[in-house]
């Protein structure tokens, strides 16, 4: 039992409760106790609570947020948006030879040099879900895109934009039904999410990050309607071996530029100039359609490329503690923008509550974890093991010795992510 003033990740009794943690469960009780929790929980969902309903409802009520203005509010509006997720995109990756339109798309946007991605338990599509939503992702109750893919996300990013008058389409090369992406994307507000098979693309092909845009461009960039694409790349994806289908198609390439360098890091090199040739096909496309002027171009990784072994990705990024390699990326580009460079600590969370004020979508800011980017207050990252990053210090809630205030706050905040989920909040 947690001491007064401990945060009740502290507890054992909780660790039993949740299993938040699958390995901490099985060095506190025993890998047979673990099987016989996991064969109890698959036959006992998450329970809808009528008290858990006023518990947030009494939370917002108590923590309104504002939406701030500043010199970037409305500054989209009644522009298309294209969302590109980037598979496992790094900038160990950027390089002005190998990969010229990443390089040229970071160097005219705004760019986010504090921005975190936290990785959490199923990775890309978790992703996925805090891009859409702005809402934390599943830790306990098993993955969001199967416990909970039929929610009701009606402040998600596809019906914002669908309650704007946008069609509101999604993007991928494997097939929709991976991650339940055909479920799901309904509920995010979606019109159509368009896989391998409705592009007519072989397994291969739709590997190839430029192949797929070519099969989908006239899709991803209508031009008699406002529109909203969210495309989500692949070509990135590990395992990073010589086999790697499109890793081999540039591999060469890469040697030529860096013949020294580890093995794996080129192969990785290599699945990332398809990514940086969808992003050029994207633009000569945009031009070629006249779209380019009135269009916005968002670009982030979904995770750092953690199946790298670990001391090749230390080497290339210079990044040794496991809260820091969840740095990443995020780019916001158009045509009229000035490049900027923001040093403020920003993260995957705050990117819905961003363009909610950039294209005033008349969301409540009030219902997401994060906040507005160009706003003044402050953002927090957070982990899928009960940790937080202030940009300054990291903290551990299962920490016997934390006791503070603001642990507590982080504390609690999670406990009412968990229940919006369990209770499917936003349906009503």
């Amino acid at each position: 039992i947690p001491l007064q003033g401990q945060t009740m990740f502290k507890a054992a009794y909780y660790l039993y409760q949740t299993v938040y943690s699958r390995r901490d469960f099985a060095e506190k009780f025993g890998v047979l106790h673990l099987m016989g929790r996991d064969l109890m929980d698959s036959i006992t969902p998450p329970l809808r609570l009528n008290k858990d309903v006023k518990e947030i409802d009494q939370y917002f009520l108590e923590h309104p947020k504002d939406e701030e203005n500043h010199a970037y509010s409305g500054i989209f509006e009644g522009k298309n948006l294209i969302f590109i997720l980037a598979e496992s995109y790094d900038e160990i990756a950027l390089d002005p030879v190998l990969t010229p339109n990443l390089y040229h798309l970071k160097n005219e946007s705004i760019d986010f040099r504090n921005h975190y991605t936290s990785v959490f338990q199923r990775t890309t599509s978790d992703s996925e879900f805090i891009f859409n939503t702005g809402l934390l992702p599943s830790i306990e109750d098993g993955p969001t895109v199967s416990t909970f893919q039929k929610n009701s996300y009606s402040y998600a990013l596809g019906n914002l934009f669908k309650d704007q008058g946008y069609l509101t389409q999604a993007f991928h090369g494997n097939y929709k039904e991976f991650y339940r992406r055909d479920i799901i994307y309904k509920n995010y507000g979606y019109d159509t999410f368009y896989g391998r098979d409705e592009l007519g693309l072989s397994k291969d092909g739709g590997k190839f990050d430029s192949i797929f845009f070519d099969a989908a461009a006239d899709l991803i960039l209508p031009t008699d309607t406002p529109f909203f694409s969210f495309v989500i790349s692949f070509s990135g994806h590990s395992p990073y071996t010589l086999n790697h289908v499109v890793a081999k198609e540039h591999y060469e390439d890469v040697v030529a530029l860096y013949p020294n360098d580890d093995e794996v890091m080129n192969v990785y090199r290599a699945t990332q100039i398809e990514l940086d040739l969808m992003i050029g096909g994207l633009f000569d496309s945009l031009e070629e359609k006249g779209l380019l002027d009135d269009t916005v171009i968002v670009l982030s990784g979904d995770h750092y490329p953690y199946t790298m072994p670990q001391e090749v990705y230390e080497t290339y990024s210079g990044i040794t503690e496991y809260h820091l390699k969840h740095h990443g990326n995020l780019y916001i580009w158009q045509s009229d923008i000035t490049h900027t460079e923001i040093t403020d600590l920003t993260t995957s969370f705050d990117i819905l509550p961003t363009l909610n004020s950039l294209f005033n979508l008349d969301a409540n800011p009030t219902y997401y974890i994060g906040r507005d980017m160009f706003g003044t207050s402050s953002s927090m990252v957070l982990y899928k093991d009960y940790s937080y990053y202030d940009g300054e210090n990291y903290v551990s809630l299962k920490d016997p010795y934390v006791t503070d205030n603001e642990s507590r706050r982080i504390s609690y905040l999670y406990q009412i992510y968990k229940k919006i989920l369990r209770t499917n909040y936003f349906k009503s």
